[in-house]
C-alpha cells in the first residue's frame, strides 16, 4: 500500500511540473497599458480589415496568474491587413497573440473578431469562504429550511459580501445520512456568487459534501466535461471553505441548482394558476421518489443494445416533475406525455411501428415511414447524442435512475422536442462507487444501463450523430485538455484544504483505506480518465461504430 502510494504521488508531482513547464515556456506580456476600459472594448465581428480568430474553445477554467493559449483559427478576408485585434470583456484576464493570461477570480468572453469567441473562468488560488450563521439553529431538515445569514469572502472583493439573508436545508440523498451534509441555499432575492455563469443572479444554490469521493474533482471535472461536450446550460462550480455558526465544516462544491431559470434551463412555464398545457416541463428522474409524477416498469419490455442483449438494472422509472409549479390537467399532460414518448421510442425501435404524439400526448398513427423520422420528430438528437457521450465518458453509476434531467417546451418559443440536458450527481463518476474500484476503461458502460441510450443507440442515425459530436468536440478540446489541467491545478492549489477536510471527516471510517486516499484517488482518476478519453476516441472515430457498433 505504501509503495503504490508513493509512486502516485510521484506521479502527481511529475504531472503538477509538467502542466506548470507547459505555461512556463510562455513570455509575460506588457501590460502597463492595459486598463478595465480596454478589456470591455470587444472588437466588432466580422470585419474585414484584419484578420479575425474563430476561437474553438468554448469554455474552460484557468488559476490566476496561470497562462493559456488558444486554439483557434485565423480567418483573413481579401483586402484585410495587420493582426489579429484580440480583446477580453473584463480586466480578469488579458490576450495577446491569441494567449490568455488569467489575472484575477472572475471571467470573460475573449475575442479575436470573429464570430466564435471563448469563455475564460479564472478560479482563485486560496479558496473562497462561505460563512453560514444560523443563531446556532440546527439544519436537520430535507424539507424546511432554516433563517441564515450568509457571508461570503474570496480574492475579488466584487465577490465579497455580508449579511445576506436566505434560508438553508439538508439535500441529496444517500449523501444526506453521511456524517458531512450537502445542503441547498436559498437567498431571499436574486444574487451571484463569485462570478459563476457569468455572472447570473439566481435565488437557489447548492453545496456539494464530496462525501464518496476523496481526490474531491468527480464533480468538478464532470461538470466541466459537459461544458464542453453539451450546448444545453451545465452548472457552473467553485469550490469553497464553509464555516456554519463559526465552526469549519470543511470543503464544498459550490454548483448550480438544477430548476427552470432564465439563466439555467431556460423553458417558459405556464404557471400553476393556468390550465395551459402547451407549457414547458422538466423532468428529474428519480428511484427515491416518494410521490413521483409517472412509474413506469421498465422491465416490462424486452429490450437488446447495438452490443446485444440488455437488461435494466432497475425495474421501474419514477420520474417527478420539476417545475415551480404546475396545475392539475398540466400535471396530467406530462405524465401522458412522458408515458407515450416512451412507448413511441421502444415502438419504432423494436417492433417497425411508428406512431406520433398529439397535441394532448396521445399515441396516434403518423405519415412516417421509418424509426429516424419518428424519433426525429420527437427528441432532440444533438442533445441525446452529447448527453450519452458524457454520460459513457464519466461512467457514472447513478444516471440509469437518478439525479437525470430532460424536458420539453411546448410554449410558443420552444421546440417540442424531448431534449436531454443538465448532467448531474457525480459522486460516483468513473464509477469509483464504495468499494467498487474504478470502471473499466476499455468498455462501453452507460449503453449497458441507462434505457434510455440502451434503446436509442441502436439506430444508425444516432450513432452517426454521436460520432459527429465526438469527433468535433474531441478536436475543439484537443482531446479534453483543459479539464485535465484543471483537475491538476485544483489538487495542486488546494490540496492542504482538500487534506484539512480529509483529516477532519477520516471517510477511511466506512470505506476501504485506498479508496478513501485523497493522492490515490487524484492520481488514479487522472489517468482513469486520459485512458478513457483515448478508448472512445477510437471507438467512435472507427467508421464501424456507425454501420454495425463497434465492440
Amino acid at each position: 500500500m505504501k509503495r503504490v502510494f508513493c509512486l502516485l504521488l510521484c506521479l502527481l508531482t511529475v504531472l503538477f511540473c509538467g502542466a506548470c513547464n507547459t505555461r512556463s515556456e510562455l513570455e509575460e506580456p506588457d501590460t502597463s497599458g492595459y486598463t478595465e476600459d480596454t478589456a470591455a472594448a470587444l472588437p466588432p465581428t466580422g470585419s474585414n480589415k484584419v484578420p479575425t480568430a474563430e476561437i474553438v474553445d468554448g469554455i474552460f477554467y484557468m488559476f490566476e496568474g496561470e497562462m493559456r493559449r488558444l486554439n483557434y483559427t485565423v480567418h483573413t478576408p481579401e483586402g484585410a491587413e495587420g493582426e489579429v485585434e484580440w480583446a477580453s470583456s473584463s480586466d480578469s484576464v488579458l490576450v495577446e497573440n491569441g494567449i490568455v493570461y488569467a489575472k484575477k477570480e472572475g471571467y470573460a468572453i475573449v475575442s479575436g473578431g470573429g464570430e466564435r469567441n471563448c469563455v475564460v473562468r479564472v478560479l482563485p488560488k486560496t479558496l473562497p469562504i462561505l460563512n453560514i450563521n444560523t443563531n446556532g439553529v440546527a439544519i436537520t431538515s430535507k424539507e424546511n429550511y432554516v433563517d441564515c445569514r450568509v457571508d461570503l469572502s474570496t480574492s475579488n472583493a466584487d465577490y465579497c459580501f455580508e449579511g445576506a439573508r436566505g434560508g438553508i436545508r439538508i439535500r441529496g440523498n444517500s449523501t444526506s445520512s453521511r456524517p458531512k451534509k450537502p445542503y441547498r441555499i436559498k437567498f431571499d432575492s436574486k444574487r451571484n456568487l463569485l462570478g459563476m455563469n457569468e455572472d447570473a443572479e439566481c435565488k437557489s444554490w447548492v453545496l456539494l459534501a464530496e462525501w464518496y469521493d476523496a481526490s474531491m474533482l468527480h464533480n468538478s471535472a464532470s461538470l466541466s466535461l459537459a461544458s464542453v461536450i453539451l450546448t444545453e446550460y451545465t452548472s457552473d462550480w467553485r469550490n469553497v471553505n464553509v464555516y456554519i455558526n463559526g465552526e469549519y465544516q470543511g470543503v464544498y462544491l459550490l454548483a448550480e441548482q438544477s430548476q427552470i431559470n432564465e439563466y439555467r434551463i431556460d423553458i417558459e412555464e405556464a404557471g400553476a394558476d393556468s390550465s395551459e398545457i402547451r407549457s414547458g416541463y422538466l423532468f428529474e428522474q428519480e428511484a427515491s421518489s416518494t410521490n413521483p409524477l409517472l412509474t413506469l416498469d421498465v422491465q416490462a419490455y424486452k429490450y437488446t443494445n447495438f452490443l446485444g442483449t440488455y437488461k435494466p438494472h432497475t425495474r421501474y422509472f419514477k420520474w417527478e416533475l420539476k417545475n415551480d409549479g404546475t396545475s392539475p390537467e398540466q400535471t396530467e399532460f406530462a405524465a401522458r406525455y412522458l408515458k407515450n414518448a416512451f412507448k413511441i421510442i421502444y415502438a419504432a425501435t423494436y417492433d417497425g411501428n411508428y406512431f406520433a404524439l398529439d397535441e394532448n400526448a396521445n399515441i396516434v398513427k403518423s405519415k412516417y415511414k421509418s424509426a429516424e423520422e419518428t424519433i426525429s420528430a420527437l427528441i432532440d438528437v444533438d442533445s441525446l447524442a452529447r448527453k450519452y457521450i458524457h454520460s459513457e465518458l464519466t461512467c457514472n453509476w447513478d444516471d440509469r435512475q437518478k439525479s437525470y434531467f430532460m424536458y420539453v417546451d411546448f410554449s410558443e418559443g420552444g421546440t417540442g422536442l424531448l431534449t436531454f440536458a443538465c448532467p448531474w450527481d457525480f459522486d460516483h463518476a468513473f464509477y469509483q462507487y464504495g468499494t467498487y474500484k474504478y470502471a473499466d476503461t476499455e468498455a462501453y458502460f452507460a449503453v449497458n444501463r441507462n434505457v434510455w441510450y440502451a434503446m436509442l443507440l441502436n439506430h444508425e442515425f444516432i450513432r452517426e450523430r454521436v460520432a459527429e459530436v465526438w469527433q468535433e468536440v474531441y478536436a475543439n478540446t484537443n482531446g479534453f485538455d483543459s479539464v485535465l489541467d484543471m483537475m491538476l491545478l485544483v489538487t495542486r492549489n488546494y490540496d492542504a484544504d482538500f487534506a484539512l477536510d480529509e483529516e477532519m471527516w477520516n471517510r477511511g471510517r466506512d470505506r476501504d483505506a485506498e479508496l478513501a486516499d485523497r493522492i490515490i484517488q487524484a492520481a488514479t482518476g487522472y489517468q482513469w480518465l486520459i485512458r478513457r478519453i483515448e478508448w472512445m476516441n477510437g471507438q467512435f472515430s472507427d467508421p464501424q461504430f456507425v454501420t454495425k457498433g463497434k465492440i
